[in-house]
């Protein structure tokens, strides 16, 4: 149960004008229900949170499920060529998927292609050299493209959240 209350300096108007004032000086302690006192020490958070590194380079790819306007594919199927792919690099799999409706336009522009679409994103928090991250990305790019029959995958690198290079991936 949470209980919002103002813990801060209270002001009472006394009659005939005067004033008292309380300002709290320490700890706020939380009396539970069974009566025992809880202090902030025994507030800390109940999970543990590890610092991996100070931030660095992630990848966004994206693609298609669909073969022209045919849908084709699923997520699942991504999820699985990811983790084949990422072991064949010699390299942890883990990535998280977001499923999405993509729209682009094909040729000159004049034609309008809608198709169900899928997000890998996959951070790396252990320091691998920005070329040879750079390297499997679009490696991976490359190998889903040819797998889910698409004539481009979009690979987008960033570092620290900030966008370095966005690359299309082409047939």
């Amino acid at each position: 149960m949470i209980l919002r209350c103002y813990t801060g300096p209270a002001t009472h108007h006394l009659k005939g004008g005067r004033t008292r004032q309380f300002r709290p000086n320490g700890e706020i302690l939380i009396c539970m229900p069974d009566g025992q006192m809880v202090g902030a020490e025994d507030r800390k958070r109940k999970n543990p949170v590890e610092r991996y590194s100070e931030g660095g380079l992630s990848a966004r790819l994206f693609v298609g499920l669909s073969v022209g306007q045919t849908p084709r594919y699923t997520i699942k199927q991504v999820v699985d060529a990811v983790i084949e792919i990422r072991k064949s690099q010699k390299q942890r799999p883990d990535a998280t998927f977001l499923a999405q409706k993509g729209i682009y336009t094909e040729g000159d522009g004049a034609k309008l292609v809608e198709e169900d679409s899928v997000q890998i994103i996959i951070i790396d928090i252990f320091g691998t050299p920005e070329a040879a991250f750079v390297e499997q990305m679009t490696d991976m790019g490359e190998k889903l493209r040819a797998r889910f029959e698409q004539k481009e995958v979009i690979l987008e690198v960033q570092n620290r959240g900030v966008v370095q290079a966005v690359y299309g991936i082409h047939a």
